[in-house]
């Protein structure tokens, strides 16, 4: 299953020299959907369509850090001795507006780009994203492409992750692609997980995966003793 790079970041600048009008919307659509808009066609779902100058900004950073090219270099190491023939994954690096806008929250998107793999996978699509509120650099922008990548190359390979354990599986096996074990499980991590393992519903996952505070963000309960990424922090432990 080989990664190809498919550049959207210059469509997407052009979508934004157009005035936060209705005519900008309906030109982003144009891009998302094509002409019929029955189908996700180009994969810039994440982006805020009416996003203010502060993202344009940030957009305009991804552009000189010639971030589309950084992509298309990291996809090398996954392609590696990928048998000729199979489908092609095209990977479209997403800037997704979580510091100025109200289009994101950066917790329920960020858990569907990484675990509700199925619908982009259908149509050949995998979406690294970035974020408004951080810092980038061309480290990150690997390292974003990867982890996407390696989790798309899982989720073609095992069915949807419906339990916690079944989603922590899945973010063990990326951070084994990419990173020798971090430090050890935090213990009121591996409580939680141990207690809540076979959990099915988003709140539960949700407030795992992303701490007590992204779950109080939320108005979820807290599992409690989890700090921002528990979740995460302890899938690189295992």
């Amino acid at each position: 299953m080989p990664f190809v790079l498919l550049p959207v970041l210059a469509a997407m600048r052009q979508v934004y020299t157009l005035p936060r009008t209705p005519a900008r919307f309906q030109a982003y659509l144009r891009l998302l959907h094509g002409a019929t808009r029955t189908d996700l066609l180009v994969p810039v779902q994440h982006f805020n369509p009416l996003a203010k100058e502060a993202l344009v900004a940030r957009l305009d950073e991804l552009l000189a850090l010639a971030a589309e090219p950084v992509v298309a270099e990291a996809l090398g190491p996954l392609n590696a001795g990928a048998p000729a023939g199979e489908p092609l994954v095209q990977v479209a690096l997403n800037l997704a507006d979580d510091a100025h806008g109200g289009w994101t929250n950066r917790y329920t998107t960020d858990f569907a780009n990484k675990f509700a793999l199925g619908a982009p996978l259908e149509r050949g699509f995998c979406t690294p994203l970035m974020w408004s509120s951080e810092a980038f650099s061309p480290a990150l922008i690997e390292h974003r492409t990867q982890a996407q990548a390696w989790r798309c190359r899982y989720r073609l390979a095992h069915p949807a992750p419906r339990t916690l354990a079944e989603h922590v599986a899945q973010e063990v096996y990326v951070a084994r692609q990419l990173a020798p074990p971090a430090a050890a499980a935090e213990p009121a991590t591996l409580g939680a997980y141990e207690r809540h393992q076979a959990a099915t519903d988003q709140a539960t996952l949700l407030a795992f995966f992303y701490g007590d505070e992204a779950a109080r963000q939320l108005g979820l309960r807290p599992l409690g003793g989890l700090g921002p990424g528990a979740g995460f922090r302890l899938a690189q432990a295992l």
